[in-house]
């Protein structure tokens, strides 16, 4: 896939002047997501990545993991609006642990117990995410438990929304 590629190349090429990705509202693919983790992992510039409606999968998801601990500026990652479930959201989670991410919108998936608790291990290392929705998601009592228990070992996080959930 040609487009994948010269993104890749774009992302991984020192000096790129690029901040800022929307690849919002379209198929991706995994090939596609496979060589945007590539770029990811070697990205000097990018702050801000929309994925949101992307079409992604849970194997998307886990592309994204590694590329997230080895990538050191981005900010803000939109992942909302996709089909991500309980093993992206662990690998997602995992990318968490000492990765430099400060906002990460995974609302609108399908995301359960066993992601939410990988996000509170995750949140117990991390002292850089301010701000994490996994609102509109399949999380239930058990995953909000953990939540809660990791939120005093953390000083950073400043927002946490789990709304519409299978908490209670």
């Amino acid at each position: 896939m040609l487009a994948a590629a010269v993104l890749a190349a774009v992302l991984s090429k020192p000096g790129s002047s690029l901040t800022s990705l929307s690849l919002a509202e379209n198929k991706l693919g995994r090939r596609f997501m496979r060589s945007l983790a590539d770029g990811l992992q070697r990205n000097t510039s990018l702050l801000t990545l929309d994925l949101h409606h992307g079409s992604l999968s849970d194997r998307d998801a886990v592309e994204l993991g590694p590329a997230l601990d080895a990538n050191a500026v981005l900010q803000e990652l939109n992942l909302a609006w996709n089909d991500v479930r309980d093993l992206g959201g662990v690998a997602l989670a995992k990318g968490l642990e000492l990765g430099r991410l400060r906002q990460l919108d995974l609302s609108f998936n399908r995301l359960g117990d066993e992601a939410a608790v990988a996000f509170a291990e995750a949140l117990k290392t991390n002292n850089a995410l301010t701000s994490l929705d996994i609102s509109h998601n399949r999380v239930g009592t058990g995953g909000a438990l953990a939540l809660a228990e990791a939120l005093p070992e953390n000083s950073a996080l400043v927002a946490l929304r789990l709304g519409f959930n299978a908490i209670g």
